[in-house]
């Protein structure tokens, strides 16, 4: 088993999506599922950048932005995606606040204050408003499983619970899980 907490597959993925925790400290242990692509939901402000060097530059695995991914066409493989499902909320708090100029962990820090404040069903309301970067994660997950049939998924934020239950639930969905 993976030391990362919250690791398993998706009921209707076939083994061939997976959801989890951060995996930041993820070092060797991690070449044993086969996964080809991890997406990152992360905020930059909430990834260990230098943990998941030492990982990626031991394993040679790359780390993409989804744009970069997309225009490779999906057929990249030991990559790690980094979507920050966060960034048109964010987006939106920097432009209520000081004409955009404020800073992005502010903003970030802005948002998980709200949430504090007025739970995590706001969170959903936010992420399903600003609904680019589910559906940029769901056509990254589509195009990499339809591009070859050994390729492999771990989605994944920093508790694996929301952002990752939303995409998660989105992919069982159109799987066919009710």
């Amino acid at each position: 088993t993976m030391a990362v907490q919250n690791f398993r597959p998706l009921p209707r993925g076939k083994n061939r999506v997976f959801r989890s925790a951060q995996t930041d400290d993820l070092a060797e242990e991690f070449g044993d599922n086969n996964i080809t692509l991890i997406l990152d939901l992360r905020a930059p402000t909430e990834r260990n950048e230098p943990k998941v060097q030492i990982w990626t530059r031991a394993l040679s695995w790359k780390i993409v932005q989804a744009n970069e991914f997309l225009a490779a066409g999906a057929t990249l493989r030991h990559v790690v995606c980094h979507l920050n499902m966060c960034d048109g909320i964010t987006h939106q708090f920097r432009s209520s606040r000081s004409g955009g100029n404020s800073e992005s962990a502010s903003s970030f820090d802005m948002m998980v204050s709200l949430i504090d404040q007025h739970g995590l069903a706001y969170l959903y309301k936010l992420l399903l408003r600003h609904h680019d970067a589910i559906l940029l994660a769901m056509k990254l997950v589509a195009l990499h499983l339809q591009e070859s049939p050994q390729n492999k998924i771990l989605i994944h934020c920093a508790q694996g619970k929301d952002r990752t239950g939303i995409i998660s639930m989105l992919i069982e969905c159109v799987l066919g899980c009710s």
